[in-house]
């Protein structure tokens, strides 16, 4: 027995099977979604009226006194002064009549003069191109502008 190994090719003939189908190729994109919002612009304006203001209380105070309390103050602080000159017209007399050797000077003389009369201090207010005040205050207007966004 040969113990020489034996080599042995067989050489079978290969079989060689490309199956291609046609290619295929797809894109697809969807629409475009744009949407847009905008914020309009706003402008507000805040308009004030004017505020006229006419104090005519010293007008008032010329024509026919003012108010009660007004002229019952004027009245009060005149009488001191009406009565110190009544009290110098009173006392002009008296020493008129003291002096009674002087012609003229008689009571029926000194006492038929005196026709004045004392009347009240004047009541009223002084009178001015002034009495009435006139004051006009305007505001500016508010403005408020937000711009446009989008």
């Amino acid at each position: 027995m040969s113990i020489i190994p034996t080599l042995q090719i067989r050489q079978t003939p290969a079989i060689l099977h490309i199956d291609a189908d046609p290619g295929q190729y797809s894109i697809r994109q969807p629409s475009a979604d744009m949407e847009l919002t905008t914020r309009r612009a706003q402008l507000e304006i805040h308009q004030y009226k004017p505020q006229l203001t006419i104090d005519q209380s010293a007008a008032f105070s010329a024509y026919n006194g003012g108010n009660y309390l007004e002229m019952n103050n004027r009245i009060y602080s005149g009488v001191p002064q009406i009565f110190l000159q009544a009290l110098a017209h009173k006392v002009e007399q008296g020493n008129r009549m003291a002096a009674i050797h002087i012609p003229g000077n008689t009571v029926a003389n000194v006492f038929g003069e005196d026709t004045e009369t004392h009347v009240l201090p004047e009541f009223r207010g002084p009178a001015s191109m002034d009495n009435v005040d006139i004051h006009v205050e305007t505001r500016a207007p508010d403005i408020t502008y937000t711009p446009a966004v989008s």
